[in-house]
């Protein structure tokens, strides 16, 4: 342990004991202050005082929560609006997500006609493929009362028959305020008979206007909740802040006087407005995963914070730790609503909400997204980018069907091809290697080639590195042909392996 000068304070910096704990975000709240009244003035003062507060981040908080390395960016959404004339054919958002015991995934979301919005449910064993429940929606909207439109929710299992929700309302005049459901099995919910349970503030506070996003954690053991939410007061200029509020039994909440906790930071990528999304608890300290943005009403990003009270915050120098996706792309205008689910092998699943700068031609344009954030390295990360039931005879598959692998933060790359043959097969397949410079236009020509080992009548497997024309692409994508003519190839698999 050793004391350093930081400006004029003193401070102690943070040991192996959990009490100096707070002296430790004291030390990072000044610090952070500092940096932002000298930054404009004195970048290379204010890099030195980064570079202290660095120190401090590393001693403290624990490793699976900083330098977050988007190292697997999915470029097709994993949850996409239904068909024309379904409840959700416009967009799919607001989403809250969990994985049980039994390793299921529950992915609670937001889905939106022209005119309404509901709260669906979609479920998946793999927390990539997810199938909308048949009973969507599950809560729906009462036009002429406080909850007009449904938006945003958060989704606790307590038990096996224990569901409880915490979802907005928002009426005819704009107002959000929170509402709470029960069920016993998830999918079948009551509404709470003395909704809403928690209400505008006063004139003049910072939650005055509306209240959102109700982000909850329960202790267990002292059976008690606490929660961050989004607070907007329009006659104050408090556009988009969070508050803190606590409540002993998910019911009846009693807000912290201090309002607001955190607000939007001036001349940054939040300066207009944050929302909190996704609150967890280690050890003791608090992570919350919280979007932002800056200018336009709907270009969100999200980035992280840390508070060993939920009072006061810490934001991660690293932030915004995930931003918009390439032109054209699902997630081009904003990326929103982050939940990570944590690996134990030093990295999480990050779900995150998407809206296109162009709808497509059914008019959908909000979608969930996934991508996977490394926190350990070396760490090597796999999925699957190609995935065909059949390949016909002398057929090729097209560069629509792989998904783009983003190679911005990968340091090695990996290629496995997996396909079964026809047992009266007389040739095998070749793989195709395609880069792009900026994601979107695909050289005709490939970057390399390769033939695929074949037996007849087996699934053959094999694993490879691509050679050095790889080294300099952004982005790379595969094709398949079958370079038999007559038998169809099936199970066709290719898997990138991203190391960094």
């Amino acid at each position: 342990m050793g004391v350093e000068e930081i400006g004029t304070k003193r401070y102690i910096f943070p040991g192996e004991k959990a009490q100096e704990t707070e002296l430790f975000f004291e030390a990072l709240n000044d610090i952070d202050a500092r940096i932002k009244d000298i930054g404009d003035v004195n970048v290379l003062a204010a890099r030195a005082i980064q570079d202290q507060l660095r120190a401090l981040h590393v001693a403290e908080i624990p490793k699976r929560f900083t330098n977050l390395i988007p190292l697997i960016r999915f470029s097709k959404p994993i949850l996409s609006p239904s068909p024309t004339g379904g409840w959700d054919d416009v967009d799919v958002h607001s989403h809250t997500i969990f994985r049980d015991r039994d390793g299921k995934y529950w992915l609670y979301y937001n889905g939106r006609q022209a005119a309404t919005s509901g709260i669906g449910l979609a479920e998946s064993t793999d927390g990539i493929n997810f199938t909308k429940h048949p009973n969507n929606p599950l809560l729906s909207p009462v036009p002429g009362t406080w909850e007009s439109k449904l938006w945003k929710m958060h989704v606790l299992k307590i038990a096996d028959n224990d569901f409880r929700m915490w979802y907005g309302g928002v009426d005819a005049d704009e107002k959000g305020r929170i509402g709470y459901a029960t069920s016993p099995d998830g999918i079948t919910w009551t509404k709470y008979a003395e909704n809403p349970i928690l209400e505008l503030g006063a004139p003049g506070e910072c939650d005055e206007t509306y209240v959102a996003d109700l982000r909850i954690t329960y202790d267990r053991y002292k059976q008690n909740f606490a929660g961050v939410f989004a607070a907007g007061a329009y006659t104050t200029r408090e556009i988009g802040s969070i508050g803190y509020a606590t409540s002993p039994d998910g019911i009846t909440w009693t807000k912290y006087a201090g309002n607001p906790v955190m607000r939007p930071s001036p001349k940054s990528w939040t300066g207009d407005g944050i929302s909190p999304k996704s609150l967890t608890k280690n050890g003791n300290i608090y992570v919350l995963l919280y979007e932002g943005r800056e200018g336009s009403y709907c270009q969100w990003r999200f980035g992280i914070a840390y508070s060993y009270d939920l009072i006061n915050w810490f934001e991660d120098f690293h932030n915004p730790i995930l931003s918009w996706g390439i032109p054209r792309s699902f997630d081009d205008y904003y990326v929103a609503d982050p939940v990570i689910i944590y690996e134990a092998e030093g990295w999480g699943r990050c779900y995150y909400g998407a809206y296109s700068s162009v709808a497509d031609p059914e008019g959908r344009q909000g979608y969930i997204g996934l991508v996977y954030f490394a926190f350990e390295t070396p760490i090597r990360l796999s999925y699957n980018i190609l995935t065909l039931n059949s390949l016909a005879g002398g057929a090729a598959s097209a560069l629509a069907d792989c998904l783009t692998v983003f190679l911005y933060h990968a340091k090695s790359i990996e290629l496995t091809a997996e396909e079964t043959y026809h047992a009266s097969a007389t040739a095998g397949g070749r793989l195709y290697l395609y880069s792009s410079a900026d994601g979107q236009n695909w050289d005709t020509k490939p970057i390399e080639t390769r033939t695929l080992a074949f037996t007849a009548g087996n699934t053959r497997r094999e694993t490879f590195t691509p050679g050095d024309a790889v080294q300099g692409a952004r982005f790379i994508k595969v094709t398949i042909e079958n370079l038999d003519a007559t038998y169809t190839m099936t199970d066709v698999k290719v898997t990138a392996t991203l190391g960094a």
